[in-house]
């Protein structure tokens, strides 16, 4: 099954491609509609299985390879200074929003420095780099 699987995958991923092309959309926005689509969420064509998850992780960690591989360290200098800035308005926000939360309940535990911890990881877990170039 999971042959029929990769099959299916690849000639819907093909056909998105060719798609996209015409479209003028990269490549990998056709390959991300043409497996959502396909897969569970969408048409139920191909059905949630551990080997597939197992090469959609795979995918991703190409698809992370490869941004790398294209990323300019020009660029990331160039950008840097506002990545910065974004994410620590974004983690001041995050904590400052944590504290006040805490603060307003008061059957919460008060420890100061528990909130600042949990304000940091939400913060991590909402953290995004955003490309506006």
């Amino acid at each position: 099954m999971l042959v029929a699987d990769v099959v299916l995958l690849l000639a819907v991923g093909a056909v998105a491609l060719l798609a996209g092309r015409a479209l003028g959309l990269p490549a990998i926005v056709a390959y991300l509609v043409a497996g959502v689509l396909v897969g569970p969420g969408g048409a139920g064509l191909v059905p949630r299985s551990d080997a597939v998850s197992e090469l959609a992780e795979l995918g991703v960690a190409l698809l992370l390879f490869g941004v790398g591989i294209e990323f300019s360290l020009d660029r990331l200098r160039r950008i840097l200074p506002r990545m910065v800035a974004s994410g620590a308005l974004q983690m001041a926000g995050t904590i400052g929003d944590r504290l006040g939360e805490r603060s307003r309940a008061a059957h919460l535990e008060r420890c100061r420095p528990r909130q600042i911890l949990d304000g940091l990881g939400e913060a991590g877990e909402r953290a995004r780099v955003d490309h506006p170039d």
